[in-house]
């Protein structure tokens, strides 16, 4: 055991501990000092953004030239750009009922009979073979 200046004798684990005390309790006292600037931080910057705020809303920009608005230029624009859409819309239609038209078309030549007959072979062969099943039903 040694001595230390107030004459009294501590062991390595009580200095040690001792020390630790020390540490963390300046450690919570930055804390504190770090978690207040913080806040006065905060406090400091709102004021400073609601000083701007009021100081642009109280100022009144004016245009140095005001431009000119060509509103039949615009309108024009508008309506070539309607006529494109029901130019495009009326394509579109039309090739919609192309459509159906030919599908009925092809629904037609698959059921048609008198053409499926014709695309039969007409050979003697054929119309022997044909009548013969014919008469065997």
């Amino acid at each position: 055991m040694k001595m230390d200046e107030n004459g009294t004798t501590s062991t390595m684990e009580e200095k040690c501990e001792y020390l630790m005390n020390i540490v963390v309790e300046s450690r919570k006292q930055y804390g504190k000092m770090c978690i207040d600037y913080d806040q006065k931080k905060s406090v400091v910057e709102n004021k400073m953004l609601k000083l701007q705020l009021n100081n642009i809303t109280s100022c009144r920009f004016k245009a140095k030239n005001i431009p000119q608005v060509n509103t039949d230029g615009m309108k024009k624009d508008v309506e070539d750009f309607t006529n494109e859409i029901s130019l495009s819309q009326r394509r579109l239609n039309d090739l919609s009922n192309n459509v159906k038209d030919m599908q009925s078309i092809v629904l037609q030549l698959k059921n048609d009979t008198v053409g499926q007959k014709l695309k039969k072979k007409i050979t003697a062969d054929a119309l022997l073979a044909e009548a013969k099943r014919k008469n065997n039903k």
